[in-house]
């Protein structure tokens, strides 16, 4: 147990004066902000220095509860997960704390515990045992928490009549996942089978309350390797996507990057049209990551081409409709460092990057 804050309230007229010394050096009318942890050590900021009315909630893996008699009271935390990472972002229904929010007020004991897992399937995680519990049973409306409490797997409509493809990844692209107001979408890599030696970069798309749509779309059918696809993706405001990735051949020399706007509402059968975004051909340009700015959809990449420079990284900015504002590659680095792995994030109606960036003998 962690005692996340220790907080004296002490009125001087309600207490004793026998036990007044007592209190005085036992830190009444003080505060102590900081965590005492048998198991961390750490510290956490206090919360506030009013004399609060206890209450108790419960979020994620861990409660915090304030408990004890008036005119003392302690803020308590309880962590309620064995895997030392404090609290999961997973979680269902009833993770509410119950009990009286002031069990002196009432006249009542302490606040009731928090309640705790007995079996799946009653909407209460157990942190070490379910990845998920939303209450859901056999028969019930689809979720994406099965009834044995896991999560359900990312699979293709196809996989029920092929052979079984394991080791689904996400690539090594910076942003593979993406979403607005009313959808999400999720870029990913099925692997090949015997029969089917080449790799499938994918996306799967879900609604508003996180279930996944009735849509798997491929944006490229003939990966030789799983390794260098490195998907991203930019949600364009509208429920529309702009993906990224990095293919092999299609530029004329080696690794280049593409990009396609996706609508997972467009009609069925409707073929994605993505076109390569590198014009430098010469070598690989690769590991691309791109985002819209509200206005303009900007991606940025590896490039190789100089053998001077290289690794460099460059960019090109488009329209909605994917017609590139500037004639040829954009240059962001290019010095004698080795620069790369960028990754890009809407700015201030802009856009930034970072990338990381190495001399020859140190990070600089």
């Amino acid at each position: 147990m962690q005692v996340r804050r220790r907080h004296f309230v002490c009125p001087i007229s309600a207490i004793p004066v026998a036990l007044l010394s007592w209190l005085l050096v036992a830190g009444c009318g003080s505060q102590s902000s900081g965590t005492q942890s048998s198991d961390t050590g750490g510290l956490a900021p206090d919360a506030s220095s009013s004399a609060a009315q206890p209450s108790s909630v419960h979020a994620g893996g861990g409660s915090l509860a304030k408990v004890g008699l008036r005119p003392l009271t302690f803020d308590l935390f309880e962590d309620g997960g064995s895997d030392g990472d404090g609290g999961d972002v997973e979680g269902g229904a009833g993770d509410a704390g119950g009990g009286s929010p002031d069990g002196a007020a009432d006249g009542g004991g302490d606040p009731a515990p928090p309640p705790v897992s007995t079996r799946c399937g009653d909407a209460i995680r157990d942190p070490i045992l379910e990845e998920c519990d939303d209450g859901a049973v056999i028969g019930d409306a689809p979720s994406l928490c099965a009834p044995d409490c896991h999560v359900v797997d990312l699979l293709s409509p196809d996989d029920a009549a092929g052979p079984a493809r394991g080791s689904r990844n996400l690539g090594t692209g910076a942003h593979p996942i993406a979403g607005g107001s009313t959808n999400m979408a999720v870029a990913w890599i099925e692997p090949g089978t015997a029969d089917v030696t080449t790799h499938r970069l994918r996306l799967s798309y879900y609604d508003s309350s996180g279930l996944p749509m009735p849509r798997f779309d491929v944006l490229n059918a003939g990966l030789a390797s799983s390794s260098y696809a490195a998907p991203g993706l930019a949600e364009l405001g509208d429920g529309t996507y702009a993906a990224v990735f990095t293919d092999f051949g299609t530029d004329g020399d080696g690794l280049g990057v593409r990009v396609a706007i996706v609508d997972p509402a467009r009609a069925a059968g409707l073929p994605l049209a993505p076109v390569t975004v590198n014009q430098t051909t010469v070598s690989a340009q690769m590991d691309a990551d791109v985002v819209w700015t509200g206005t303009n959809i900007v991606v940025a990449w590896t490039d190789m081409s100089n053998p001077d420079t290289s690794p460099d990284v460059r960019f090109q900015i488009y329209d909605r409709a994917l017609n590139p504002v500037a004639v040829g590659d954009q240059t962001r680095a290019a010095s004698s460092a080795v620069e790369g792995d960028v990754a890009l994030a809407a700015f201030a109606g802009s856009w930034a990057a970072a990338w990381r960036e190495q001399s020859p003998t140190a990070e600089i």
